[in-house]
């Protein structure tokens, strides 16, 4: 039986089941990483957005025009009116 059982741990079969077992967990590890990547650069995005919202609002508590402060921001006439 000994020998049988080194034999069969010797054969390539085996190999090849840890491989699959390894490719699939890099591929997991690839697809998570992916997401973090995703999730920060969205949050970035949102973030730049929210300063920009902000600084807008207080350029409309000081006086400035929404003309100018669409061209000071680059938001939209609108997005700025709704913040009034």
């Amino acid at each position: 039986i000994k020998d049988e059982v080194n034999r069969i741990n010797d054969e390539n079969y085996f190999a090849n089941f840890i491989s699959v077992e390894e490719d699939e967990r890099k591929i997991r590890n690839t697809y998570y990483a992916n997401g973090v990547e995703e999730g920060e650069a969205h949050g970035e995005v949102r973030g730049k957005e929210n300063a920009l919202i902000e600084i807008a609002k207080n350029l409309l508590k000081v006086g400035d025009s929404i003309q100018k402060i669409s061209e000071v921001t680059g938001l939209s006439k609108e997005k700025i009116k709704s913040l009034q």
